[in-house]
């Protein structure tokens, strides 16, 4: 009998150390909480002739945005996979390591007209954005890569060329 209390006791005191947590939740972004500084990051493209020289993003809508865009495309086409040719790095495992597919989806900077990219919207009818935000599928769930941006930007806002990563 004292035995059996004193097992259970253990067992209870133990579970807690064995239990093995997971990083992804299928309803929410992975958190990988960006740093203080990390708040927002900065797009500066090589080329960029449009009238905002420097795009703040707001990471907490850009992972908001990722979260609502899932995996499947749109009207629009997006989101769509990002193959990486660009050779960005983007410093997490779940996302340099080649085995999670990426996504990227359209984004708007702080300022910009429109604030949310339309999914589900023809890409005629909404603002250009040069910015994307890249995420994987780790297991079914969106985890958070980061912000990149076209390396040339025209007067317009429509990117073009490589990508380069927002910092």
């Amino acid at each position: 009998m004292h035995f059996t209390k004193a097992l259970l006791a253990l067992a209870l005191v133990a579970a807690p150390v064995f239990a093995t947590p997971t990083a992804i939740v299928k309803d929410s972004v992975e958190a990988r909480a960006p740093s203080i500084s990390q708040t927002y990051v900065t797009c500066n493209p090589k080329t960029n002739t449009s009238p905002t020289k420097s795009f703040k993003v707001d990471v907490n809508n850009a992972q908001s945005q990722a979260k609502s865009a899932g995996f499947v495309a749109g009207k629009s086409g997006d989101p769509h996979g990002y193959n990486s040719g660009d050779g960005i790095k983007w410093g997490s495992n779940n996302c340099d390591n080649g085995k999670n597919p990426l996504f990227e989806y359209p984004v708007f900077w702080v300022g910009a007209k429109q604030k949310e990219w339309q999914k589900d919207t023809k890409t005629s009818g909404q603002e250009k954005t040069p910015i994307r935000v890249v995420y994987a599928n780790v297991n079914g769930g969106i985890y958070y890569c980061g912000v990149m941006t076209h390396s040339e930007v025209d007067k317009n806002y429509q990117g073009k060329a490589f990508f380069e990563k927002c910092s």
